[in-house]
């Protein structure tokens, strides 16, 4: 994966000069047509880029076996509809049921750690690091139907007490430095100075999202990212699970992340991607769920110019965090996602 590092950094270093020249040229408050030809030849470059880069991502994930989508497995989790019975974390109770629904919950706000029922010094780190970002402290314990429960599990904050309070220490105006939640979504004032590239893929990003992914890539002290893909069709979900995961990983690989049945048609409709692709989007109709986000046109892969581990951080912060916007995040190497997968709670395209 040496290559991705590669052209990665430059990537960032041509998304850095188009932004200076971009200052540059308007300094008279204009830009000539010589002017504008520099900038259209780096912005040429980038998109180049950006299309070797797309390609070294599609071999990465042949060889592994996985679609981009693997980031967002079928089987999502549905801990909404289930709670703990007794305390978990520091001093509590930790009843092994109880404490594998709180990794599991924790997990999938993009926290790294184990799911083994067991508690530990791992685990409570995670808690507390869920409650410092939620809600500004940390105790290292969720009990039944408490705040950190209630935020952790997705329901509404807890007493108006904590909340306003919470309110007022978390919330921030778009003029923070640190960039904050008001209004609609998280946003950072220095967002306009950031700028996207889309590989060959990848539908363009609305207005609301991109100003998104922009404050957050700002909040980072990033200058631009490359948006591999995002809404994705059930064709593409087809055609890369039958060409790719079933005979790179194997009939029960498909069968785990999927389902049996989605197996049983990958293995009938053989040869013909169209016809499995309609069987499956039926099939989810008929469930009432989609097999992915990309599907459901609000998730999206990021190519961060910068350190992706400060942005993968960034994001998991806003996962609990109420009115962010960002619902998930499965970092590069969970999974084997071989960049970062975002999930938004609106539509990112459109």
């Amino acid at each position: 994966m040496a290559d991705l590092g590669k052209i990665q950094g430059l990537i960032g270093q041509y998304n850095g000069q188009l932004t200076k020249l971009k200052e540059l040229f308007l300094a008279d408050g204009k830009i000539d047509q010589e002017e504008q030809d520099q900038l259209d030849k780096i912005e040429g470059l980038i998109n180049s880029l950006g299309d070797l880069l797309e390609d070294k991502i599609d071999a990465a994930q042949a060889e592994a076996g996985e679609d981009e989508e693997a980031g967002a497995p079928p089987a999502e989790l549905e801990s909404n509809q289930k709670t703990i019975k007794a305390s978990v974390g520091r001093g509590g109770t930790n009843d092994k049921a109880d404490v594998q629904l709180v990794q599991e919950l924790l997990k999938a706000k993009g926290h790294n750690l184990t799911v083994d029922g067991l508690i530990g010094p791992g685990t409570i780190g995670e808690i507390k690091a869920f409650q410092q970002a939620a809600f500004g402290w940390a105790d290292g314990r969720i009990d039944p139907g408490g705040q950190s429960w209630q935020a952790l599990n997705g329901a509404a904050a807890a007493s108006s007490d904590d909340s306003s309070s919470s309110s007022d220490s978390s919330s921030a105006t778009d003029s923070s430095e640190e960039g904050g939640v008001s209004g609609k979504d998280f946003s950072h004032p220095n967002a306009g100075n950031v700028s996207l590239s889309y590989g060959s893929k990848a539908v363009k990003m609305n207005s609301r999202a991109e100003k998104l992914l922009k404050s957050i890539l700002a909040a980072c002290g990033m200058t631009g990212a490359t948006v591999t893909s995002t809404i994705r069709t059930y064709h593409d979900q087809a055609r890369i699970t039958m060409t790719q995961t079933l005979p790179n990983r194997g009939a029960k690989t498909v069968a785990r992340w999927y389902g049996q049945d989605v197996l049983d048609a990958c293995r009938r409709f053989s040869g013909n991607i169209q016809a499995f692709a309609d069987w499956w989007q039926k099939r989810d109709q008929n469930r009432g769920r989609v097999s992915s986000k990309h599907l459901s046109n609000q998730a999206l892969d990021v190519v961060p110019n910068g350190n992706r581990s400060v942005f993968a951080n960034k994001v998991a912060e806003l996962v609990p965090v109420s009115g962010s916007g960002v619902r998930r995040i499965i970092k590069k190497g969970e999974m084997n996602e071989p960049v970062d997968h975002v999930e938004f709670t609106f539509k990112v395209t459109g």
